[in-house]
């Protein structure tokens, strides 16, 4: 048997399968040497061995399909792989995207447009994604010897490129809808594929880790047909709590409290809290700082009843409330080198924290001392000699 012979005979062998676009994107076509346009189209394997319509428009960018493929496969992304001996990509699938309002016509079960598109790949942003099964045929071996038969199998996985979890293991139903009999359907969407990933943390999933998780629990490869994009992002379902709420908790909890005679305000920016989906609620847990120019609340994350985590926001004081009276009573600290010594004395002037007043000290059998003090607390103030 001659090459030609041969060819043709793949060729025929080939059952043509229908490949459709979901989203804006337009499949890409060549027709009499100009681009033709469709949303989906009856592909099959031309004489000369690209992959094209059964109306005999190949597909653009040209695809040849290798001498020994088995069958074909095309994901979700458009990418067009060959299987045979090895599992080998071809090329990809290249959308052509519309403004809105575009004309396009039909002409003879394709569209023409008066503009060029823009290009894009499917499987991002609304372009939309390439939906089609297996390319199904008997085809021969490069030595003329009897056609191969391909497996159509008895299950169908197809994987969404972004899936969302909430459970803290990710299993394959989690990211992909699954088309087989029971019970190998709810099998296979129990299939464990490792423990859900930490909030605002992505992991990958691919055709290649999906497989050998199918392997290791027992179920046959060739039984799945896996239609996966190139990478499965998955990250854990979340609820955000904003910053501002923990702001108002904080708030909340300083009115509430009799000793906070200071007034409060933040202007404290950071990022919103990612917590479990459930009923959530904050808690205050520890207050320190009271009164002084500066305080810090610290608020615990509740989640349906389970503590989740902690954030604390530091408050600053707009109005203090006058701590020290002239006359009254103060314990004094004077700090001298590396010494620390404790004292009685009377405030000559009056303040709140963190301001400076004039203290008198009168040590036994000594005289009187007047010394510029700094109020660090309630009735305490600081001398630094």
């Amino acid at each position: 048997m001659n090459f030609l012979s041969l060819l043709v005979t793949w060729v025929a062998a080939i059952t043509p399968i229908t490949v459709s676009v979901e989203g804006d994107g337009y499949l890409r076509l060549l027709r009499e040497g100009r681009a033709v346009y469709a949303k989906s189209a009856t592909l099959t394997v031309l004489a000369d061995g690209r992959l094209g319509t059964t109306a005999g428009d190949p597909v653009l960018p040209t695809l040849s399909v290798p001498a020994g493929t088995q069958s074909l496969e095309i994901d979700l992304e458009g990418n067009v792989i060959s299987v045979g001996a090895s599992r080998a990509p071809i090329g990809r699938l290249v959308l052509a995207l519309f403004p809105a309002g575009a004309s396009l016509q039909d002409r003879g079960g394709v569209l023409l447009a008066a503009d060029r598109p823009k290009l894009g790949n499917p499987g991002e942003g609304s372009n939309g994604v390439t939906r089609t099964g297996k390319l199904s045929a008997q085809l021969p071996t490069t030595s003329g010897q009897s056609a191969i038969p391909i497996a159509t199998g008895k299950a169908r996985v197809t994987a969404r490129a972004e899936a969302e979890v909430s459970g803290n293991t990710v299993r394959l139903g989690d990211l992909a809808t699954i088309e087989a009999p029971e019970p190998l359907r709810a099998t296979l969407a129990q299939l464990d594929l490792g423990d859900t990933p930490a909030f605002g943390v992505r992991r990958v999933y691919d055709r290649t880790r999906i497989a050998a998780r199918l392997k290791s629990a027992g179920i046959p490869v060739d039984s799945v047909e896996l239609i996966i994009p190139a990478s499965v992002n998955v990250t854990r379902r979340a609820q955000t709590i904003p910053h501002s709420a923990f702001i108002a908790a904080a708030q909340k909890a300083l009115t509430e409290n009799p000793a906070a005679a200071a007034q409060y305000a933040s202007d404290e920016v950071a990022p919103d809290f990612k917590a479990p989906v459930g009923d959530a609620r904050l808690v205050v847990e520890n207050v320190s700082g009271l009164n002084t120019s500066a305080c810090s609340i610290k608020i615990a994350v509740f989640v349906d009843g389970k503590r989740i985590n902690s954030r604390t926001v530091r408050l600053t004081a707009t109005a203090l409330p006058e701590m020290i009276k002239a006359g009254s009573p103060v314990k004094v600290r004077i700090i001298a080198g590396g010494a620390l010594v404790e004292m009685s004395g009377i405030a000559r002037t009056a303040g709140k924290v963190g301001d400076q007043i004039s203290v008198e000290v009168r040590p036994d059998g000594a005289e009187k001392t007047l010394h510029l003090a700094r109020i660090i607390a309630a009735g305490v103030v600081e001398v630094k000699l």
